[in-house]
């Protein structure tokens, strides 16, 4: 029996670039052509100069459930997908982290995770997936949203929040750096 599934949305800024709005049609074309009982779209308030008050979770679900093809692509099933905002995390360590939260009545036997991302965060996704959802099958599917310099970025990125799963002030303190960033931007 194959099992259900729980689909995990990282999300990457407030404002809806044409190559994000690809990125989302990815994951409703997916949701599309698999039954996705449970839909979870992570981020907070990443840009608060620019988009006041608005997350980057309320922008996802928004755009999926405005994208004309939404409703039709349950047609015949029992309902649309649930759909849960994780409004808090502005990194991918929290992203994941908090959604766990939200997964905890889901047994591992009956549901895999697929969680979406961008391709050069990929990596660092998977890394962080298996070690916060060690008892889950976990697909990664991607969507290249980066320039080619974000890739040594994201290197980097991957060592700092994987050595955050060990030693919590690093995230704290990554945690703290992002919520000054959200307000110059």
């Amino acid at each position: 029996m194959d099992k259900k599934q729980i689909v995990i949305v990282c999300g990457y800024g407030c404002h809806l670039t044409p190559g994000y709005q690809e990125y989302l049609r990815r994951v409703v074309r997916y949701i599309g052509e698999n039954f996705v009982e449970l839909i979870i779209v992570c981020g907070g308030k990443s840009q608060q100069k620019t988009a006041p008050d608005k997350s980057e979770a309320e922008v996802i679900s928004s755009f999926l459930q405005n994208e004309p093809d939404w409703e039709e692509l349950y047609a015949g099933r029992c309902g649309l997908p649930k759909i849960i905002c994780e409004t808090c995390s502005l990194t991918t360590l929290k992203n994941l982290g908090n959604a766990k939260d939200f997964i905890g009545e889901f047994s591992p036997k009956e549901y895999r995770l697929i969680i979406f991302c961008d391709a050069s965060q990929a990596l660092k996704v998977k890394l962080l997936a298996m070690s916060i959802f060690p008892e889950y099958d976990i697909q990664i599917e991607t969507y290249d949203l980066s320039s080619r310099g974000e890739v040594k970025k994201q290197l980097m990125a991957t060592n700092f929040e994987v050595l955050a799963l060990k030693f919590p002030f690093l995230s704290r303190w990554h945690h703290q750096q992002r919520v000054k960033r959200a307000g110059r931007i």
